[in-house]
């Protein structure tokens, strides 16, 4: 629902991203609310530009649990001090740069625009019949 009103704004920086994972029937949000830092992490050591898709999203995904495991220890009350202070107190459990730039890169993954039109929009699938030709007369019986 979140990703449907923001692709509805025009300036939204969340549809410049790609999906990299879609969970279905989770007992409990990992991030318990939307927010975002800008955080210009250094590199901390060299990614690979040949990686493949699937490594690069999984460093990505598991960098990302283990903050969404760190943030959940906090306190609610010291989580806005917390979020500030990610990139001193925890900076190996943010992406870097390097990798998130390799990740929006790839094509195996889709944009959230994409995502969105392909989850939101109804299935057509085409019955066999209807790519025969010449068409077969069962299905016009009236026609000779």
């Amino acid at each position: 629902m979140a990703l449907r009103q923001m692709r509805q704004e025009p300036n939204s920086k969340l549809l410049d991203t790609k999906v990299l994972l879609m969970a279905h029937d989770i007992p409990t949000r990992l991030f318990e609310a939307w927010s975002y830092r800008g955080i210009g992490a250094p590199s901390r050591e060299q990614v690979d530009s040949s990686m493949s898709s699937r490594k690069a999203a999984t460093a990505c995904l598991t960098q990302l649990l283990g903050l969404a495991a760190h943030l959940k220890k906090t306190p609610k009350a010291n989580l806005k001090n917390a979020m500030d202070l990610l990139s001193e107190r925890v900076p190996e459990l943010l992406p870097t740069e390097d990798l998130l730039q390799l990740l929006l890169k790839q094509d195996a993954f889709l944009s959230v625009e994409e995502y969105l039109d392909l989850y939101y929009t109804p299935l057509a699938p085409a019955d066999e019949t209807e790519l025969v030709w010449p068409l077969p007369g069962h299905m016009f019986p009236y026609y000779h």
